[in-house]
């Protein structure tokens, strides 16, 4: 009772900080507002209207090829497009300063990330898919209860098991959820 207790003061003691600190963050929300406006004002408006009018003609691409599959572009080569068409309309001069500011260790592992999951074979997938199935139903049974989360991901599975793309059997994927939910 007294480690109730004692957590109950401690949690009192942080909500008392908190509240504090929210009540002083409200009073200069203004300021701090206006120093945002003064320190990151647009400077070049026509870049901007350039880069809006990029990015829905970007975004309207994406939903045409959704419902007009004679387009043939798949949604990353929309993108890329995208991004050497604004680089264009900028006109830059100086084109290496920009790719000194690239994260390139980022887009290094997301493309690397993307090669695995290609690369997969098809006799992985059922492996690939057992594990995932494990360990996703042992996280998320650690955080709710697991037989809403197992009786909720059964139709998931058994839907899953049904796409034609995917193409696994369904039995296997049942025992990882239920291995996965009794380890969470």
């Amino acid at each position: 009772m007294q480690k109730v207790l004692n957590l109950e003061s401690c949690l009192r003691m942080k909500l008392k900080t908190f509240q504090r600190q929210i009540s002083q963050e409200d009073k200069n929300w203004v300021n701090n507002i206006q120093e945002l406006q003064k320190k990151h004002r647009i400077t070049d408006r026509v870049l901007l209207v350039k880069c809006v009018l990029v990015l829905c003609v970007v975004i309207f691409i994406f939903f045409l090829n959704s419902f007009i599959p004679s387009i043939h572009l798949e949604l990353g080569w929309i993108a890329i497009l995208g991004a050497l068409w604004l680089l264009v309309l900028a006109d830059i001069q100086d084109f290496e300063i920009i790719l000194h500011r690239v994260e390139w260790a980022t887009l290094l592992f997301f493309a690397a990330l993307f090669v695995l999951m290609e690369a997969v074979p098809e006799e992985q997938r059922l492996a690939v898919a057992i594990i995932l199935v494990m360990w996703v139903s042992a996280l998320a049974s650690s955080l709710i209860d697991n037989i809403p989360f197992t009786a909720t991901m059964i139709p998931v599975l058994i839907n899953l098991s049904q796409d034609t793309d995917v193409n696994l059997p369904v039995k296997p994927l049942i025992f990882a959820l239920a291995m996965g939910a009794c380890l969470g």
